[in-house]
């Protein structure tokens, strides 16, 4: 296995890996987003714009000349103007196919993930996790040292 930064070839097959992703929230929760006709070829663009961009990166897991997983992740402010700054992390997606789960792909991405934050003068960083992600859940807190820090919660205008 290869834990390495993305290249613009490597676009295309991040795109499918993310429908997969988005496929796998959408188990949880209804409300996830749906992809719109060519969000696929969006978020390779928005992959192909990190590989450029000195403050998001994207790492692929790949074996056998195959990426079986990919993170992306962006350095910012998570704080608004009328706190301290502090550079953050925020993780906006990590994937790995079933086939190479629970084997550490996840972790050995994260740890690059982790170590190009670091160079970037980051102290913290963060990710949303679906609730009913239990096992997302165990890797956060598990694999990664995570703890809830905020819960993000959403009431649709004609809810009661």
């Amino acid at each position: 296995m290869i834990i390495r930064p993305a290249k613009k070839s490597d676009t295309k097959p991040i795109a499918r890996l993310w429908l997969d992703f988005v496929e796998y929230h959408r188990q949880f929760e209804e409300a996830t987003p749906r992809v719109i006709e060519g969000g696929d070829e969006r978020y390779a663009m928005q992959i192909r714009w990190s590989i450029e961009d000195d403050y998001a990166q994207t790492f692929v897991a790949e074996h056998d000349g195959e990426v079986v997983g990919y993170v992306y992740g962006m350095v910012m402010s998570l704080t608004a103007e009328m706190f301290v700054d502090e550079r953050a992390g925020m993780v906006g997606d990590i994937y790995v196919i079933p086939e190479f789960q629970a084997q550490g792909v996840g972790k050995a991405l994260m740890e690059a993930m982790k170590d190009w934050f670091k160079l970037r003068g980051v102290s913290y960083y963060e990710w949303y996790v679906a609730t009913e992600n239990e096992r997302g859940i165990r890797f956060w807190r598990d694999a990664m040292g995570g703890r809830p820090f905020m819960m993000r919660m959403r009431a649709h205008l004609d809810d009661k």
